[in-house]
């Protein structure tokens, strides 16, 4: 085993990837200035940068290839699902209560999400948009 490091050019704080090993992309949150970095994965290059705004964490849907990620637009945590490739919204956000700080968003199966809270001893289970 070897492991290999490369930079996210433009990047503040990365936070933890996500990979979609069918599209071949990875996708890492900017968990500080928000935003999403697309890289290949088999170059490790950014080729694109998303959804301004979003900090992460971040869950692949590996049926729909979905992106689910956390945004902060105020002081409300909310959760958006979008289409890979465009990064069109799908469906509706799911927004939490300032309370609620979120801290994981893992895909299941059944096209379920489950977000794990700071401090907080439950989870959410959400369903995720079709389509």
């Amino acid at each position: 085993n070897r492991a290999v490091s490369f930079p996210v050019t433009g990047s503040f704080a990365v936070g933890a990837p996500v990979v979609d090993s069918t599209l071949n992309r990875v996708y890492v949150p900017d968990s500080t200035s928000g935003g999403l970095y697309v890289l290949s994965g088999s170059t490790g290059k950014v080729i694109d940068s998303v959804l301004t705004g979003y900090y992460g964490p971040v869950a692949i849907n590996n049926s729909t290839h979905q992106v689910a990620d956390i945004g902060i637009p105020g002081v409300v945590a909310e959760l958006g699902f979008f289409k890979p490739g465009t990064f069109a919204q799908v469906g509706g956000l799911v927004s939490f209560p300032p309370s609620q700080s979120v801290i994981y968003v893992v895909s299941g199966s059944s096209n379920r999400y489950y977000v794990g809270f700071y401090n907080n001893s439950s989870i959410a289970v959400i369903s995720g948009p079709q389509g």
